[in-house]
């Protein structure tokens, strides 16, 4: 990995693929399939980042590491879901399809992870299921309320419903609940 970090990506492909081959523990592999697959999305290979991360969550699927969930989701959003020339593709919905699956087995290892129910929220805002990221971020909110992303998603998935009074609501609430305590202006 070292390669990687030194700016050799073809030498970290080589080197993953040699692991990937002569396998180590599953847990293991399904860490260098992560690798993989944010390496070739470093080198702009999107369709072999998605595969490899697709692999990561087949080889995972015993993983009880709520982290591990996490960092998969979160990683397939970036290659898949996020970015603007992907958006509305078949690889895009079957990455938020991926994505989805791996923080919700997040969620379920734990629970009260409220950066795992943001990322949710966030995955179901992009694909426009603004009521269920609305129940999600809201959730997120109650786990931590100063976390500030949670807010501002949860506004723009209000704006999204037409919501307009909930979204300025939300947007105050998050101003009242995070700016220091001191003077403030009137709303």
């Amino acid at each position: 990995l070292l390669s990687r970090e030194a700016g050799e990506l073809d030498d970290c492909v080589q080197y993953l693929n040699a692991v990937v081959e002569s396998p180590p523990p599953p847990l293991a592999v399904a860490d260098v399939w992560v690798e993989m697959g944010c390496v070739r999305q470093e080198q702009g290979e999107e369709e072999l980042a998605q595969d490899a991360f697709a692999r990561a969550a087949d080889l995972g699927a015993d993983v009880t590491t709520a982290e591990y969930w996490h960092t998969l989701a979160l990683k397939l959003e970036q290659v898949v879901v996020v970015p603007e020339h992907t958006r509305g593709t078949a690889a895009a919905r079957t990455g938020a399809r991926r994505a989805e699956a791996a923080i919700r087995r997040a969620i379920e290892l734990a629970p009260d992870r409220a950066e795992a129910h943001l990322l949710l929220g966030c995955i179901l805002y992009r694909a426009d299921r603004n009521r269920e990221a609305r129940e999600v971020l809201r959730h997120a909110i109650e786990l931590e309320p100063t976390l500030l992303e949670a807010w501002i998603k949860l506004g723009e998935a209000c704006e999204a419903l037409h919501r307009w009074q909930e979204a300025v609501d939300v947007y105050r609430s998050a101003l009242r609940n995070l700016l220091p305590a001191g003077p403030r202006a009137d709303d």
